[in-house]
């Protein structure tokens, strides 16, 4: 376990202390920022930014389990959600198959996409890159009805526990839906092709697996293009 200055000056930490003896806890905490531009009718409309944090503690004791979720990530709020999850586990069922939370461990996840470049892009920039898709839509299919969303953003995650696990992770992703409908055709029909990508700096959308969608009534499979640059 991290020493005690270390676990007095972090609230996450702070948080798993203060149980009865053969009481622990688990604590993961989330802060995302993510980025959504819809467009429809061959038009931008609804753009969305949102910045969010949460914890979920989740104690035992005595084999039962309760769990309690916060957005206030102050030393007074996660010590108030533990207090709270501790008197759900005391009403809490038994559960007989809970063998205890996992033990000592530090550092950060693997294999997760993520980049600097993908997490910093401005709403602005994030705009701009659907407009590129849509004006791409709009030359593939001249006079289709175009409809799609980009969504942009990363999350930080972390999962600490009073058995001295401590890890954290990051996730960046670049994601982008296109659909276009040729309702004057007879029959009518539609195309659309989607993809993602963890990594990207905003100015390349053509690198992208998103492609000008054909206007068919056959579905475009997807094509995906991670690409891992490292954790934190």
């Amino acid at each position: 376990m991290p020493n005690s200055r270390r676990r007095r000056s972090d609230p996450v930490l702070a948080a798993l202390e203060g149980l009865p003896p053969g009481a622990t806890a688990d604590v993961r905490v989330s802060h995302g920022t993510w980025t959504t531009i819809r467009f429809a009718n061959g038009r931008i409309h609804q753009p969305h930014f949102e910045r969010s944090a949460h914890a979920s503690l989740r104690v035992a004791e005595d084999r039962k389990l309760g769990t309690a979720t916060t957005g206030d990530l102050s030393p007074a709020g996660l010590a108030a959600v533990r207090d709270a999850a501790r008197a759900l586990a005391r009403v809490a069922p038994l559960e007989r198959k809970f063998s205890g939370f996992p033990g000592d461990g530090r550092g950060s996840g693997t294999g997760v996409p993520f980049s600097e470049a993908t997490a910093d892009l401005s709403p602005e920039r994030a705009t701009k890159l659907a407009e590129t898709i849509l004006f791409a839509a709009r030359d593939g299919a001249p006079g289709g009805r175009i409809a799609g969303v980009v969504i942009v953003g990363s999350e930080h995650l972390r999962v600490a526990n009073s058995s001295g696990l401590d890890r954290s992770d990051a996730l960046s992703l670049a994601q982008a839906s296109i659909l276009i409908d040729r309702p004057e055709r007879e029959p009518p029909v539609s195309g659309w092709s989607e993809g993602d990508t963890g990594t990207t700096d905003g100015s390349t959308p053509s690198a992208w697996p998103v492609r000008r969608p054909s206007v068919s009534r056959a579905r475009i499979p997807k094509r995906s293009n991670r690409e891992t640059t490292g954790s934190s």
